[in-house]
């Protein structure tokens, strides 16, 4: 069984024994390096971001294929623009300050590699969760406003179970 969830360490308990492996959403280490590129552009950042958007192009062009038609072509095209993204990721990551954000960016991809590249070993899984975070966020936006009432001057929040 695969769970796609943001990486929340409450999930990590359901990861022990391998029944039950982590895919984690490849948009949210895109994120994590678009921020910082957003706002201190480097020729670090310029090229992982080059390297994920040449994966997600591949992405788009086999979405919607059978799972076997998928797999054949992430193992021809893909897999090796992802391992050199991992090579960058690892290589030019040690040679940073951990405190700088871009480092911190790259770490968070390479701490969480095996999640983030198990969509290459699986023809139905997608390389993120876009698609499924698109389709509950009216109901998640709404969640947080929902359990959070107040009168003049008080703020009330109710604690509810998931």
């Amino acid at each position: 069984m695969i769970c796609s969830p943001e990486h929340i360490s409450g999930y990590n308990q359901l990861y022990k024994g391998g029944a039950i492996r982590e895919a984690a959403c490849l948009a949210h280490l895109r994120r994590k390096i678009f921020d910082v590129h957003d706002s201190q552009p480097t020729e670090l950042s310029t090229t992982a971001m080059a390297g994920i958007q040449a994966i997600y192009r591949i992405e788009e062009e086999i979405r919607g294929l059978p799972p076997a038609e998928r797999l054949a072509a992430r193992r021809r095209r893909t897999r090796p623009l992802v391992r050199a993204l991992r090579r960058q990721l690892t290589r030019q990551g040690k040679g940073l300050s951990r405190h700088a954000d871009i480092a911190k960016a790259f770490a968070y991809g390479t701490k969480r590699w095996r999640a983030f590249n198990r969509f290459l070993y699986d023809g139905q899984l997608e390389s993120d969760n876009l698609i499924a975070e698109r389709a509950i966020r009216g109901f998640t936006v709404g969640r947080r406003n929902w359990l959070t009432w107040g009168f003049a001057g008080q703020d009330v929040r109710i604690r509810i179970r998931w």
